[in-house]
């Protein structure tokens, strides 16, 4: 194998000599089966020419990638960031060093001073991105129909405070405003643009959150007074069952009177291939 490691460095690099080339992955650590591919690795340097000309090459790959071979100046800068992969090429098993020449024996030999307290954020880094590709495999390898949470259309929902954006569910969390005494209106001339108006008084009549007897106290109050129950608004979003359970994608419109003063206004944006109204800017008015 040394002979096509070096024909792949010459290939890539003319005239580059190699400094160290070993087996790595699995083969190294042990854990190889029947079918395990075997992964190479190591450290070349280019010629005076080509590293003060424009021919620098910071590593050398095969077409499948399960060889990498890096010069010497990018291990040594990987190396400065105690880059888990090349301290795994200096701590390689001696059975599985293919080329040594004796020049990298000075890197070798003080392997240990290159550990530092880089390592924390390094190593704990590749951890937390082998993590999220394992459970990215876990998506892919084991599909299953019954792990798939349809979204409700609020998990679109942005608030753009500021330089902020802000989930609605976060930013409602400080507001409580419930969604079924919302009410929904086109903008005119504004393509895309709704304003958002919200009836108080309709919830404070018939929101559970609201203690029954005060609730009844305002219904009395209101109907002796002559004024209307609330303005009729139909919510911000529509919810739908069994068939048409699509139209929970989708902003309810109301009918709202000309008097009442603006809450809120939002620039809504359809993805019509995902069936999904998102809503990524929102500025309140008062």
């Amino acid at each position: 194998m040394k002979e096509e490691l070096l024909r792949l460095i010459e290939e890539k690099s003319p005239g580059s000599k190699p400094l160290y080339l070993v087996i790595r992955g699995s083969h190294a650590y042990g854990t190889n089966i029947e079918t395990s591919d075997t992964d190479y690795s190591g450290i070349f340097i280019q010629s005076i020419d080509d590293i003060l000309g424009n021919k620098y090459v910071e590593q050398i790959n095969d077409d499948k990638n399960d060889t990498v071979i890096y010069e010497i100046r990018r291990f040594l800068e990987l190396l400065g960031t105690n880059n888990p992969t090349v301290l795994e090429l200096l701590n390689t098993p001696e059975d599985c060093v293919i080329y040594k020449d004796p020049i990298f024996d000075l890197i070798l030999n003080d392997k240990e001073k290159f550990i530092t307290k880089i390592c924390a954020k390094s190593l704990g880094g590749y951890a937390k991105q082998q993590i999220s590709k394992a459970k990215g495999q876990n998506k892919k390898q084991n599909w299953e129909k019954d792990k798939v949470t349809r979204k409700e259309v609020l998990d679109f929902v942005y608030v753009i405070e500021g330089e902020k954006s802000i989930p609605w569910k976060v930013w409602n969390e400080d507001y409580n405003y419930e969604e079924k005494f919302i009410g929904v209106v086109n903008v005119p001339n504004a393509r895309d643009i709704y304003a958002v108006y919200y009836d108080g008084l309709a919830r404070n009549m018939f929101s559970e959150n609201v203690a029954e007897s005060d609730r009844e106290n305002l219904k009395r109050h209101t109907k002796n007074s002559g004024k209307p129950m609330g303005f009729g608004y139909k919510g911000l979003v529509k919810t739908g069952e069994g068939i048409n359970v699509a139209e929970s994608n989708q902003l309810r419109l109301s009918s709202i009177p000309k008097e009442k003063l603006q809450f809120v206004i939002l620039l809504i944006i359809r993805m019509v291939t995902l069936n999904i109204v998102m809503i990524i800017n929102l500025i309140k008015l008062g």
